[in-house]
């Protein structure tokens, strides 16, 4: 296969730990990396990232803030969209919206350096010039400097969400969603939520929409815009044309003229939603999102919900399929062509074990590679000791790649968190990983404890036949209040270990023993 990211090395799974230091953890295996924070005093989320060909990249999301970080609240909740150098310094930012709810769900760089922002708006006023109903598509554009060149809302008197934009070969906008309006500017409408595609010219006039669906409820989450200006749209469908399921992953096909060429159903008995889609040189097509269906191919579901990414060829014909995941929830989110093979899907887990290593906290980004086959080449997670998402991803001209969302965890510079939520964009220059271990030396090992009952205060633990391979042992009481948590690798075949009981009171602890495929439970008495 050829490595075009040695970053990647070979097979891998690795851990980051944000916002402490990473010493502890398999420095030899780690990226280089850099973060930025952003926010107030309340909930600020990174929805979307797109590097820029001049340098830096641009950001978009949802501010809750009405603070001095960010002077120019205007209500509830704004469109924030940011600047950055190559460095993650802020060259500017700017905030949109009126005196309700405004939020931003994409991002877009156009042919002249221009930036396209799409999302919704429940405003009535401040720079929403109208809104037709209870929430409008609402697109921006700015110049490179973030001036406001026009905003356009598109909508009628129910609920209108925009989650894609891109800039067309024409010089216009193809924007994506889905529409609860039966009247005002949408034309069409088929059952409880349909797709609703417009294409807009350069100046946000209107040339075309077209309504997709059937009786139940359709979503288009993510767009690609081809060459020859026909596009490819995806999300979820509930209507049973072909479905085989209760929501399947959709894709909807249209000609350069807008034209609907043909649409289709894949997943299995549970939900099944696309969040991402990228193209590849090939002219092949990537959806990632995730997948709660278990029967058929289905049935090596790792958990809840799993990473499930697709490549499907020009007619749209599946090439390769990929389940990827823990016991947990694990969702994609965003998806980008890796240069000469293969996709980088990213998201995040819920989980510990599978093919998720090492969560820090109560969910973590989770980055994956795969190789033009779908075969998984690395993992990543990344994460504090809260709640951190990406939402988006964007590869840079010089490699870097760039991962934004929110996090929960703490900021290294204050050692606290901004607000409730803060944006959160990382940038990553990776080093070898760790190989992944085979599926029979992933499964082979022991746990055992050297001593019980336990009377010292110190648990101590053997793990036999995993030299070399990443493990987390957590030591929680009966209540599930985690004492005790250690990342090791053990060097030799029949490496200890050793935890503290932290001064508990007389009773039986668990000790888990989680490895890259399984996990070992067991229950440690401890005596005073």
């Amino acid at each position: 296969m050829n490595q075009l990211f040695p970053w990647l090395g070979t097979s891998g799974c690795v851990a980051i730990l944000l916002c402490l230091s990473i010493g502890p953890l398999w420095a030899q295996s780690l990226p280089s990396y850099r973060q930025t924070f952003a926010g107030g005093s309340r909930y600020d989320e990174i929805q979307a990232v797109a590097s820029l060909a001049s340098g830096g990249f641009i950001a978009a999301g949802g501010t809750y803030s009405a603070d001095e970080w960010l002077p120019d609240h205007h209500g509830m909740a704004d469109v924030w969209v940011s600047r950055y150098d190559g460095t993650g310094k802020v060259l500017w930012q700017k905030t949109f919206g009126g005196s309700d709810e405004d939020r931003a769900r994409a991002v877009a760089v156009t042919e002249d350096g221009d930036f396209l922002i799409a999302g919704f708006t429940r405003s009535t006023d401040g720079q929403v010039t109208h809104c037709h109903g209870r929430a409008d598509y609402w697109v921006i554009r700015l110049d490179g400097r973030g001036e406001l060149l026009w905003q356009k809302t598109f909508g009628g008197s129910e609920d209108d969400f925009a989650s894609s934009v891109a800039s067309t070969p024409d010089g216009g906008v193809l924007v994506g969603g889905f529409t609860n309006s039966q009247d005002g500017m949408v034309k069409d409408f088929y059952g409880q939520t349909d797709g609703w595609i417009l294409k807009l010219d350069g100046s946000g006039n209107l040339v075309r929409q077209l309504t997709v669906g059937g009786k139940g409820s359709e979503t288009l989450n993510a767009l690609t815009v081809f060459p020859d200006g026909s596009s490819l749209l995806a999300g979820s469908a509930e209507s049973k044309n072909d479905s085989t399921g209760n929501l399947d992953f959709w894709v909807v096909r249209l000609d350069p003229e807008g034209r609907l060429l043909r649409q289709k159903n894949l997943g299995g008995n549970g939900d099944d939603v696309v969040t991402a889609v990228a193209k590849a040189a090939d002219g092949s097509v990537a959806l990632a999102g995730y997948t709660a269906s278990t029967n058929g191919p289905f049935a090596r579901n790792h958990g809840s919900r799993d990473f499930w990414v697709l490549n499907l060829g020009p007619e749209d014909q599946v090439r390769w399929q990929q389940l990827l995941g823990g016991r947990q929830d694990d969702l994609a989110t965003a998806v980008v062509s890796a240069p000469g093979e293969g996709f980088l899907v990213s998201g995040y887990t819920y989980s510990i074990g599978g093919q998720v290593l090492n969560r820090q906290g109560r969910a973590d980004s989770w980055l994956v590679h795969l190789d033009a086959s779908g075969k998984l080449v690395s993992c990543l997670t990344l994460g504090g000791v809260m709640e951190d998402r990406t939402n988006g991803m964007a590869l840079a001209a010089d490699g870097t790649l760039l991962l934004a969302g929110v996090t929960e965890s703490v900021s290294p510079q204050t050692d606290a968190r901004l607000g409730r939520g803060d944006g959160l964009i990382l940038q990553l220059k990776l080093n070898q990983p760790t190989p992944v271990p085979s599926a029979e030396t992933a499964t082979s090992w022991t746990a055992a404890l050297l001593e019980n009952p336990v009377r010292n205060g110190e648990v101590s633990v053997a793990v036999r036949g995993a030299a070399g391979q990443p493990f987390r042992l957590r030591l929680l009481n009966l209540q599930g209040r985690v004492i005790s948590d250690r990342q090791v690798r053990p060097a030799g075949e029949a490496d200890q270990f050793r935890l503290s009981a932290g001064g508990q009171p007389e009773g039986v602890l668990i000790l888990e023993v989680i490895g890259v495929n399984r996990t070992q439970t067991l229950k440690v008495l401890l005596l005073h």
